[in-house]
């Protein structure tokens, strides 16, 4: 759903991919590794997916809180992926260091951003929201500790807030409200730069962002934290 605004937080720069081409992305990515050779690797000073890849970041920051975000930056014409879509992983648990069990997937394809939630085998779409990114556009998401999913546009010197999107908490889904690893969602031609991750803190504005505490005062009554302020 479209909400109200909420301004991008600052989401820390992982990595840019400025060095020498490899067949992967170095020591600070995990990724299924066959021969030497990774699905997703460092050419051109960008990350080009040889093959469909989901690298994630395990570098300085790795295990992000439980608000936290991701940016890639698209590097060519969007490609539209046979088994995966250009995005970010957020809140990774499970499963191995290349290769988490249970995330949350923020990509895009065709004019649309699919918010969706891997679990085991199963990959579920939660929500989407319309927008179209082009070569050098920004996607940015941001999942807060109540599995509300933020997401952002930025097309040169402009940021636009594009919605949300609330995930179900409870049972198999409930990692979405913790804290987790995070990564990249790359398919096969596609190249990303500028990866940025880690923990954030949300602004005003929208449903799950920032709520001030409310205190309750009055006399002879001493100032408590009000409950209802994150509801």
């Amino acid at each position: 759903m479209r909400g109200a605004t909420l301004a991008l937080p600052n989401i820390p720069a992982r990595d840019n991919f400025n060095r020498n081409n490899s067949n992967n992305l170095g020591g600070n990515w995990s990724q299924i590794v066959f021969f030497g050779a990774a699905a997703t690797r460092v050419n051109g000073n960008q990350a080009y997916a040889q093959l469909p890849g989901t690298p994630m970041w395990n570098g300085s920051g790795s295990t992000g809180g439980s608000t936290q975000g991701a940016s890639i930056t698209f590097a060519n014409a969007p490609v539209n992926g046979v088994l995966i879509d250009t995005g970010v992983i957020l809140k990774g648990n499970g499963g191995s260091n290349a290769n988490p069990a249970n995330y949350i997937r923020v990509v895009y394809e065709s004019g649309q951003v699919h918010v969706r939630i891997t679990s085991g085998l199963a990959t579920t779409t939660i929500g989407d929201l319309p927008a179209t990114f082009a070569q050098g556009d920004r996607l940015s998401a941001v999942v807060n500790g109540l599995g509300v999913v933020h997401v952002w546009k930025t097309s040169g010197a402009t940021t636009t807030y594009l919605g949300n999107v609330a995930l179900p908490t409870t049972g198999a889904n409930s990692f979405v409200t913790g804290g987790g690893r995070y990564g990249m969602l790359v398919p096969t031609g596609a190249r990303v730069d500028d990866f940025s991750g880690g923990t954030v803190t949300l602004g005003a504005g929208g449903p799950g962002g920032y709520s001030p505490n409310l205190y309750e005062v009055g006399p002879n009554l001493t100032p408590a934290l009000n409950r209802f302020n994150n509801i």
